[in-house]
C-alpha cells in the first residue's frame, strides 16, 4: 500500500493489478475481438508490467515502447490511467476511457485539473464501473472504424482547456 510521502505517479503493485483485472473483465463482456497494447510510461517496470498482464487472463496483448504517436492510426480505444498523453488520442477522434485513480486524488488539488479529467466522457470514477461501460464504448469504436468519421466526444471540452490552438497544431504535424 502507498504510504506517506511516496510518490503519487507510480501505482503501487496491487492498484496496478486490480485495474488490470478490471480491464480483463471489460474485455470479457464484448463480442469483439481485442488487441490490448500497452504502452508503458519509459520508466515503468517492463518484466513487472509482462507478469501482470501474463496472469491477467488477457488473451491478446503486447508492450511497446513506442510513443503513442505511433499508434494513432491503428487505435480504436484507449483505457487510460492518469495521464496526459491520452489527450492526444481524444484530439485524434478516439474515445479515451480514463479510470479514477489515486493519482487523480492529487492532481485534483491543482488548478482545473479535477475539471479538465472529470469532464471527459468516458472518465470513470469508479474504475469497477468499467465493464459496464465498455460496450458503449467499444461501440463507439467500431462506428469510428465502420465509417472512418473521428469520434469528436471530447474534443471541444479539450479545447476549452487548451484555446490557442497548440492541440491542433500537434495533431497536424502527427497526420500528415
Amino acid at each position: 500500500p502507498r504510504q506517506v510521502g511516496d510518490n503519487a505517479f507510480v501505482y503501487d503493485y496491487e492498484e496496478f493489478v486490480g485495474y488490470v483485472r478490471i480491464l480483463g473483465e471489460a474485455i470479457k463482456g464484448i463480442e469483439a475481438p481485442v488487441e490490448v497494447v500497452v504502452k508503458p510510461h519509459p520508466s515503468n517496470d517492463y518484466g513487472a508490467i509482462r507478469e501482470v498482464f501474463e496472469g491477467a487472463g488477457i488473451e491478446r496483448w503486447s508492450i511497446s515502447p513506442e510513443p503513442i504517436y505511433a499508434f494513432l492510426k491503428e487505435t480504436d480505444l484507449v483505457v487510460s490511467l492518469y495521464s496526459t498523453v491520452s489527450f492526444m488520442a481524444a484530439m485524434a477522434g478516439i474515445p479515451v476511457a480514463m479510470l479514477n485513480t489515486s493519482t487523480h486524488e492529487v492532481i485534483n488539488e491543482w488548478n482545473m485539473t479535477e475539471e479538465l479529467y472529470k469532464g471527459l466522457t468516458f472518465f470513470i470514477d469508479d474504475p469497477l464501473e468499467l465493464p459496464k461501460r465498455f460496450k458503449e464504448i467499444v461501440d463507439i469504436a467500431l462506428e469510428r472504424r465502420r465509417t472512418g468519421a473521428p469520434w469528436d466526444g471530447d474534443i471541444d471540452h479539450l479545447r476549452r482547456f487548451y484555446p490557442d490552438g497548440a492541440m491542433e497544431r500537434c495533431m497536424e504535424r502527427l497526420t500528415i
